[in-house]
């Protein structure tokens, strides 16, 4: 009813696919939750984007996955779809400053998700959406622009 599943069933499994291939990155800090002491929980989620780190292994398969997309949607797709709504809302809260020991910056290295991300913010239906929430701690993550500062950097 959205418009966010392709009518081609081959595009529909391709857009399935995609979801359940990002499902691990998206529980990445599900072991961290139970971590009651802040200084200890902080120091798990930054390891997660070390180096050799899950997430940033994470980090770059997707980043990976979407610069292999032929239109720039997630599962390369004609239009946006179901998959790019869950990237983009979990991969970009995550680093919405919400969550300890995961910092903004972590993006930084990563201009193929940056530029992503500016694609579907600016996707005319996202941009709608958000323009009429009132401020709130995540949604500035979605804003066109969001992570902007980190792609001038990268220039």
């Amino acid at each position: 009813m959205a418009g966010l599943t392709p009518e081609d069933p081959f595009q529909t499994a391709k857009v399935d696919e995609f979801i359940d291939g990002y499902e691990p990155f998206s529980q990445i800090l599900s072991g961290s939750f139970s971590i009651e002491d802040v200084e200890e929980r902080t120091r798990v989620r930054e390891s997660l984007f070390e180096t050799d780190g899950k997430g940033t292994k994470g980090l770059k398969a997707v980043e990976k996955k979407i610069d292999e997309s032929t239109t720039g949607w997630a599962a390369s797709t004609p239009e946006m779809n179901i998959a790019d709504i869950r990237v983009f809302t979990s991969l970009f809260g995550l680093f919405s400053g919400n969550f300890d020991g995961v910092y903004k910056e972590n993006l930084a290295n990563y201009p193929g998700l940056l530029k992503y991300h500016d694609k579907v913010a600016n996707e005319p239906r996202i941009k709608n959406h958000y323009a009429n929430i009132s401020e709130r701690p995540l949604c500035w993550t979605y804003q066109p622009g969001a992570f902007s500062d980190l792609l001038e950097s990268n220039s």
